[in-house]
Formats: C-alpha cells, sequence, structure tokens
C-alpha cells in the first residue's frame, strides 16, 4: 500500500452543519468533540455508522466526501468566502453564531424557531394594543378641540365673526344703529371697527367729520389743527389687538395699533346717533399749544390734555411742600413739560390725588403761570375730566 493511501485512511472529511465549512478531521477524533475552523463552534464527531447532522444553512453544492479517499481540501479562495460570510453574519445578529441561545442546529432542532415566533406574535399584540390607545387619544383631543371653539359671538384677530353683524367694507352702507345699551358687545365692536378703519385711513376733514364726535365742535378746531384742510392719515395695522374693551359711562375705550405699530388707545362715545370717535382725546387737542403757553407764560387758566405724574419738586415761589403737592405734567406727545403745584388739602388736590397702584394719569387740566415768573412752574386751577374725553354738559 503506498505512503499516499496510507495517509488518507488517516484522515475523514466532515462539513461543518452550521457554517459549511469543510475540514478533516483525524480518524481518532471520531465520537469526540472538535472546534469548527470556520465558526468556532464546539461539535462532535460523528462515529462510523452514525447518521450525519442535517445541515441548517441554505443549501451549498460541496466538496464529496468519501470515506476510502481523502476529501479534497478547499482551495483559498473558498476559505475566504467561507471567512467573509461568518463574519457578516456575525454583524447581523448575534443570534445566529454559534454561540447564540436561539440557534437551530442539529443539536437542538427546531425549538429556537417556535420561540422567535412566539416572540413576534407577542410582539405585534403589543404594536396593535399601543396603535389603539394611540387612535383612541387623537380622537379625544380633537374632540375636545371640536368643543373648545369659539361661538359666533367671539371677536378674533380684530373681525368680528358674529353671523348677526358681520364686518362692515370701508364705503359700504351701515345700518341705522341700534340705541345705546341695546347691542351686544359683539356688535358695538363691529361698529367701532368700522368708525375705526374709517378714521385712520381719512385724508381730509371733510372724510373724518361723519365719523367723530360733536362735528360742528370739532370742525372748527380741526380748522386750526390742519389749516390746509389736509390730515395725513396714520393708517391702523390691528384693531382691539388685545381683545379688552373698557367702559366708563358713555365712554368706551379699545386699543388700536396704527400704521408705525404703535398701540394706543381710541375712545369712543355713545352717541344719539351711535358710536363716534372722539378727535380730540386722540390727537390730545388744547386750544392753545404747549410750546406757545410756555413762551408766553399767560396768567389767566388755560385748558389742557397732560400725563400727570407725582413729584417731589419744591423750588422758587413754590418752595414750602407743607403748603404745595407738586406734579410733573407732561404733554401727549411728551415733547413739552413743567410742574404743576395745588394746595394741599383743597378741592382741587383731592379731585387730582392718583391711585397708589397708578405712576400716571391722562386729565384734562386748567393752567396758568403765577405773576412775573421766570420758571416753568404753573398752578393747576381746576380739573376738567378725568380722562382726556371733555364731559357732555
Amino acid at each position: 500500500m503506498s505512503e499516499t493511501n496510507e495517509s488518507a485512511r488517516r484522515w475523514s472529511g466532515y462539513v461543518c452543519p452550521d457554517c459549511r465549512f469543510v475540514f478533516r478531521v483525524p480518524r481518532d477524533h471520531d465520537g469526540t468533540g472538535l472546534v469548527c475552523p470556520g465558526c468556532r463552534r464546539l461539535l462532535r464527531i460523528p462515529r462510523e455508522g452514525d447518521v450525519p447532522p442535517p445541515l441548517t444553512l441554505g443549501f451549498r453544492k460541496a466538496a464529496a466526501v468519501d470515506t476510502d479517499e481523502p476529501p479534497s481540501q478547499p482551495d483559498e479562495g473558498e476559505r475566504v468566502r467561507h471567512s467573509e460570510q461568518h463574519k457578516v453574519r456575525k454583524r447581523k445578529s448575534a443570534s445566529s453564531s454559534g454561540s447564540g441561545s436561539h440557534q437551530v442546529s442539529w443539536e437542538h432542532g427546531t425549538s429556537g424557531i417556535h420561540r422567535f415566533g412566539r416572540l413576534d406574535s407577542i410582539r405585534m399584540r403589543w404594536l396593535l394594543g399601543g396603535g389603539v390607545v394611540m387612535l383612541g387619544v387623537i380622537g379625544v383631543g380633537i374632540a375636545l378641540a371640536l368643543r373648545g371653539e369659539p361661538d359666533a359671538q367671539t371677536i378674533t384677530g380684530g373681525e368680528s365673526i358674529s353671523p348677526e353683524h358681520p364686518p362692515l367694507e370701508m364705503g359700504g352702507h351701515e345700518a341705522a344703529p341700534a340705541p345705546a345699551g341695546k347691542r351686544s358687545e359683539a356688535a358695538m365692536l363691529v361698529e367701532a371697527e368700522t368708525l375705526a378703519k374709517k378714521f385712520f385711513a381719512a385724508r381730509t376733514i371733510a372724510e373724518l367729520l361723519p365719523v367723530v364726535r360733536n362735528p360742528d365742535q370739532a370742525q372748527a378746531r380741526m380748522r386750526q389743527a390742519y389749516p390746509d384742510g389736509v390730515v395725513v392719515p396714520p393708517g391702523m395695522v390691528a384693531f382691539n389687538p388685545d381683545k379688552t374693551v373698557s367702559r366708563d359711562g358713555a365712554v368706551v375705550r379699545v386699543a388700536v395699533r396704527t400704521g408705525a405699530f404703535e398701540l394706543r388707545g381710541l375712545d369712543l362715545v355713545e352717541t344719539p346717533a351711535g358710536l363716534k370717535i372722539d378727535w380730540e382725546s386722540w390727537v390730545g387737542w388744547s386750544a392753545l399749544g404747549w410750546a406757545e403757553f410756555l413762551a408766553t407764560k399767560p396768567t389767566t387758566p388755560q385748558t389742557f390734555r397732560a400725563v400727570v405724574r407725582a413729584v417731589d419738586y419744591f423750588n422758587f415761589a413754590f418752595i414750602d411742600d407743607k403748603k404745595w403737592r407738586s406734579f410733573r405734567l407732561e404733554s401727549p406727545t411728551g415733547e413739552h413739560w413743567l410742574y404743576g403745584y395745588v394746595e394741599r388739602d383743597s378741592a382741587v388736590d383731592r379731585k387730582i390725588q392718583l391711585h397708589p397702584d397708578l405712576k400716571q394719569a391722562a386729565l384734562i387740566l386748567t393752567l396758568r403761570f403765577p405773576e412775573r415768573t421766570p420758571t416753568n412752574q404753573v398752578l393747576i386751577d381746576a380739573v376738567v375730566s378725568e380722562g382726556w374725553v371733555e364731559k357732555e354738559p
């Protein structure tokens, strides 16, 4: 017998049932354990006559194994393919490696497959249950949102959505106003917004007069304020942006944002002809201008709309702080200012007292300079009105 045949009988060919790696095993290892060179899994080498274990991976043609002839040694390329296949399989899932707890092999049968099936079924039930709960939450949220929508009388974004009182377009025909006190707040705001649109777009005195209070009186004052009859419209970008309305008798105040994005209060007055805008309070009308008043220092009372702040300034003719109470008076534009004084505990003093929570107040006052005073200190003769809207006589 040749040396080559003798060498072949000392070896047996073996295919790893897990990774399909083909290798040779010495005959004296039959019935013992061996680590697969490809996947490093511990294998039991069957004895002669044993039934080979079934292959667990997809069928792939392998070299024939003959117990009498040694199997052909796999070439280097095949070893590299086996090795790369094993690495990819390990990256995909640790459960497919030789040490995985759910490995399917000739030692464990198909129990791992059944366990995977049960896990998938459990996961699917959890996903379906979570989806049902999520749909329920979304449905409840939609129902709450629909129930919380504003009703038909709500004013949003400066426009009324009341079906009974739709916003009137500029230049449209206005319906006859309802008697004072009979309109809802929504209807009143619709009327006020219509007036405001016309007021802030007016370019002439003639366009202002139909929407202002006391047009006969206002016309004479407007001609003094606008000698050429031309009005520069401030424009309006938002009506009642803070959605707040205040009332003081017949006076209604709302906020507007002008074309210069300045937020200001607009005063309207309930009249027999419906709501009208108080032009004098908007422009801070005074018969004598502040600049002229400060320059000429008249000793006769003059009426002014002023912003009033309490201060402690006592000097010159008003140095006695036990006799006088002092205030800082500013023009509506804030361009001019002076100091005003009243005698403590007088009727005017009691009327001009500011609330502790207020740092300033808008008042209509009559002011005059003392005789021969060189300073910017004036006497406050009277409080005409709290606020800048003149009361009806």
